[in-house]
């Protein structure tokens, strides 16, 4: 089954009203990561969890825009994919998947070596990333954003009506 669809039957997703207030303020909560990223340069496991947060909440904002509400991070993860893969290539989607899983090693276990190339690369990334957003977020106009919400129901559709 296609991780957007078991999210959906999961009820870890639903449709709910666009709003570009909600999509200002997950853009403000990544803001407020970036500055805890670069506050702790010193302090390598928060400055990745920092870094994963201002990357999720980024393209959080443009689910919030669109009225797409995820209750888990998987799932949201999912939804670069099935509804806004328009405007992220697979590098966008695979830096998320990087950075949450190097969050999860970071805070949850003993990780003997944070300082890899991995690491650099995804904290080099998360401000371009950002602002990519940014821009995807000035271009989401009500025509893209039914267009999006069209795809994620036909998935849903699709799976459970098979030809």
């Amino acid at each position: 089954m296609e991780p957007t669809v078991w999210c959906i039957d999961k009820k870890l997703i639903k449709i709910v009203e666009p709003s570009e207030t909600l999509m200002h303020a997950y853009f403000k909560k990544a803001i407020n990561a970036l500055g805890a990223m670069d506050s702790e340069r010193d302090n390598r496991e928060w400055q990745i969890a920092a870094a994963y947060y201002a990357i999720y909440f980024s393209f959080y904002a443009l689910c919030a825009r669109a009225g797409i509400k995820s209750e888990a991070h998987i799932c949201t993860l999912a939804l670069m994919k099935s509804g806004f893969e328009a405007f992220f290539t697979f590098e966008d989607r695979q830096l998320l998947r990087d950075a949450r899983k190097l969050r999860v090693e970071a805070q949850y276990y003993a990780s003997p070596n944070l300082n890899t190339p991995d690491t650099l690369r995804i904290l080099e990334a998360t401000a371009p990333f950002h602002v990519k957003c940014k821009k995807v977020g000035m271009e989401l106009n009500e025509a893209t954003i039914e267009k999006i919400r069209k795809n994620i129901e036909s998935k849903v559709k699709n799976n459970h009506n098979p030809s």
